[in-house]
């Protein structure tokens, strides 16, 4: 490929605007891209600036600190403890314990176990559901 301007010269590269060849004396270069022209470096300079707006626009390449637990797992959580302690409380307090009560509390942690899980995805995936 030759330059664009100098057509005996070897290109050393393409304008990343409008893909022109572009050699060692034409090329300008901003933020790690080859211009072939003023013109060229402003309009890259304009599709740049669209690009970083859309991406705080739609979050994207953005890594937010998580400081709340998600829904879900805040809402398993509180349901496994209302069962286990609807459980206890008929066990300990009430001073009989039915079958139901006991699979009462199976499912109370189970509720907890899958709470525990979702915070622990989301935590690691940065997520919030």
């Amino acid at each position: 490929m030759h330059c664009f301007n100098h057509q005996k010269r070897e290109a050393i590269g393409t304008c990343c605007r409008c893909n022109k060849g572009i050699c060692e004396d034409c090329y300008l270069m901003r933020k790690e891209q080859l211009t072939c022209s003023d013109l060229c470096t402003e309009k890259m300079e304009e599709i740049n600036q669209i690009h970083e707006c859309a991406k705080k626009i739609y979050d994207i390449g953005q890594k937010r600190p998580q400081t709340i637990l998600p829904l879900t797992a805040i809402l398993l959580l509180a349901l496994g403890a209302t069962f286990v302690g609807y459980a206890l409380y008929e066990c300990i307090v009430q001073s009989y314990c039915l079958a139901i009560d006991i699979w009462i509390a199976i499912l109370g942690v189970l509720f907890a176990l899958g709470g525990l899980m979702h915070w622990r995805r989301a935590k690691r995936t940065g997520i919030n559901w």
